[in-house]
């Protein structure tokens, strides 16, 4: 609510002025809004379509790939041409993985 603007005035709206409109108390809001957050799945799906294969099959095979890599280091390009050449298609990219 804080973060909406109003849009005849274009000024975001106070928690204390939309509680008074709806004649409710700030308290019951805070209490709901950790509800809302308690009811919502711990770890959110990652958006967009799924790969060929998990995040943990992919990050053994990119694994598999460096090492086996004649050279220091490789840029995600190569990799991902070599991990298409093997048949694995990647629809996105590794985040939060510890390399």
């Amino acid at each position: 609510m804080s973060t909406s603007v109003s849009p005849s005035e274009n000024k975001t709206y106070g928690v204390a002025p939309v509680c008074r409109i709806w004649k409710l108390s700030r308290a019951t809001l805070y209490r709901q809004r950790v509800r809302a957050r308690a009811t919502r799945p711990a770890t959110p799906k990652r958006p967009g379509p799924q790969g060929a294969a998990s995040d943990a099959d992919l990050v053994a095979a990119i694994r598999k790939v460096l090492a086996n890599s004649p050279f220091h280091g490789e840029g995600y390009r190569k990799i991902w041409a070599r991990l298409r050449l093997a048949g694995l298609l990647i629809f996105y990219t590794v985040g939060d993985e510890d390399w």
